[in-house]
């Protein structure tokens, strides 16, 4: 009895979620891709205003640190055309400049490059007159572009300090011109504290998100009105055509029986 039992239960139809997906309604249909599309867009949106947000201030609060920097040092140093080292008084210059002042305060570290890789001058004195290999930054520098990055410190053996200092740091790439020919002849890296700049940009990317993420919704919006609408209209003529369908069908068979 049992087995006849088992052979008369139906089989388990699989699962298949087009089919499942075809037997929702279109507002539902438009609701569920909408939505992850809108998501997915605003997600990428958000994260390239973000980023070309951060870029723009990281690099115009660089450029400003920068002019303000070179203002200050550019006075102190020899002809770097022709000056390989620099001496004791241009070093005890820059010793007072950097470790007093608003630059006592502002900048971590200081370094000025050679195009060799070797450091001319670092007011830490265990790195003047190494030599190291140029990183991407130093090389971009060399050839002429400002480089201003925040929070990326590289893994260069020569910023091992500033890497386990956990401060919110601006490193800025500054090229050293020639006065009359504008050649680059030296590149200066420093390091700035810059806790205002960490807070802007959290207010930027939170403002940008906010804002990416209102617009996305309002559309979002919009389009759900509309497509609801649509859905509704297509339901109601659905049952009008249903009914009339219905109605056609007893005096179909209202005829038949008539004619019988």
């Amino acid at each position: 009895m049992l087995e006849a039992n088992a052979q008369t239960l139906p089989a388990a139809q699989p699962y298949d979620p087009l089919e499942r997906w075809s037997h929702l309604s279109l507002a539902t249909q438009f609701l569920l891709a909408g939505g992850l599309v809108s998501v997915l867009a605003m997600a990428v949106i958000g994260f390239l205003v973000k980023s070309q947000i951060e870029s723009g201030v990281t690099r115009n609060s660089g450029a400003a640190t920068a002019l303000y920097v070179d203002s200050i040092i550019a006075p102190l140093l020899p002809d770097m055309q022709t000056s390989e080292t620099l001496d004791e008084s241009t070093a005890h210059a820059l010793d007072e400049v950097l470790g007093q002042g608003a630059l006592g305060h502002q900048l971590m570290s200081f370094r000025l490059w050679r195009p060799d890789g070797t450091i001319l001058y670092a007011n830490d004195p265990d790195l003047t007159g190494k030599r190291f290999e140029l990183n991407k930054n130093l090389r971009a520098a060399f050839d002429g572009q400002l480089v201003a990055e925040f929070n990326q410190l590289d893994d260069d053996p020569e910023s091992d300090k500033e890497r386990r200092s956990g401060e919110p740091l601006l490193e800025i790439y500054n090229p050293v011109r020639q006065p009359w020919s504008g050649e680059v002849v030296a590149v200066s890296e420093f390091y700035e504290i810059a806790p205002d700049l960490a807070r802007d940009l959290r207010r930027a990317a939170i403002k940008s998100w906010l804002a990416v993420a209102g617009g996305t919704l309002f559309f979002f919006l919009i389009l759900s009105a509309i497509v609801l609408r649509g859905s509704r209209t297509i339901d109601v003529q659905a049952r009008s055509l249903s009914e009339r369908v219905a109605e056609l069908s007893d005096l179909l068979d209202q005829n038949w029986a008539l004619q019988g």
